[in-house]
C-alpha cells in the first residue's frame, strides 16, 4: 500500500503495519530507508509534543533541523 499518510490523522503505530515486512522501524530521532511499490522511502521519526515525549526544546529543534537539512540540503549554520 503506497499512499500519502497524513501524520495528523495517523499515529506512528498506525503507519508501521502498512510498511513492508522487511522495514526496520526507526527510533526517535533516527531515520531508515525502505521500498514500497517500487518507491524508495525515507522514514523519519521525530520527537513529538512535550507531554508525549519530554525533551528539551533545543534537542527537538536540532532533530527537526537535521531532517530538514537532509531533505532540503540546507547549509550548516
Amino acid at each position: 500500500m503506497c499512499a500519502h499518510i497524513d501524520h495528523r490523522r495517523f499515529g506512528y503505530a498506525d503507519v508501521v503495519p502498512l510498511l513492508p515486512e522487511h522495514t526496520v522501524a526507526p527510533k526517535i530521532g533516527q531515520s531508515v530507508q525502505t521500498e514500497c511499490c517500487g518507491c524508495r522511502l525515507h522514514l523519519h521519526r521525530l520527537p513529538s509534543g512535550p507531554r508525549a515525549y519530554p525533551l528539551a526544546l533545543e534537542k527537538k529543534a536540532a532533530a527537526y533541523r537535521a531532517v530538514l537539512e537532509e531533505i532540503f540540503r540546507l547549509p550548516e549554520s
